[in-house]
């Protein structure tokens, strides 16, 4: 896969601006606190936002599926039912630890909004794992500055 571009970047920069979830979260193997991005959109038709279609095709990872059930009021005069019972899916896309890290480094510059909570999460994350930072280079979301040094190497 391609290294993602300058307008690939801003625009999942301004998806986390707006429904961007940043968080932390105990590790289970380790006593250390690991970074969580996730976004979290309305389904389409049963299907998964393209928003989080993309979002998931670019990390690896796959969306989850979650809903909220709940009984809206019949109208009482033409509804035969008091209650309606009505549940809405939704679909999250949600990386954590290295693979947070490297998303968050890769966009962080470019965040209007989520940047100081961007830094704060990325200074969690010391050892990161070597296979998935590799993975999410061959994804496209390289360290941060990687695109100048590949300029002067031309």
């Amino acid at each position: 896969m391609e290294k993602l571009t300058a307008a690939q970047l801003g625009w999942v920069a301004g998806v986390l601006d707006v429904r961007g979830y940043l968080s932390e979260r105990p590790s289970s193997q380790t006593d250390r606190r690991l970074p969580t991005v996730a976004v979290t959109l309305g389904a389409l038709d049963g299907a998964p936002h393209p928003v989080i279609s993309w979002l998931c095709e670019h990390t690896g990872v796959q969306p989850i599926a979650t809903g909220k059930g709940y009984n809206r009021s019949g109208c009482g005069e033409h509804c035969p039912e008091p209650h309606v019972h009505v549940t809405n899916v939704y679909h999250r896309w949600i990386v954590g630890g290295a693979k947070a890290v490297a998303v968050l480094r890769a966009v962080e510059p470019l965040l209007v909004t989520r940047q100081a909570e961007a830094r704060r999460l990325i200074r969690l994350a010391a050892n990161y794992k070597n296979a998935h930072i590799r993975d999410m280079e061959l994804r496209g979301w390289g360290p941060p500055g990687r695109e100048e040094a590949d300029d002067h190497d031309n």
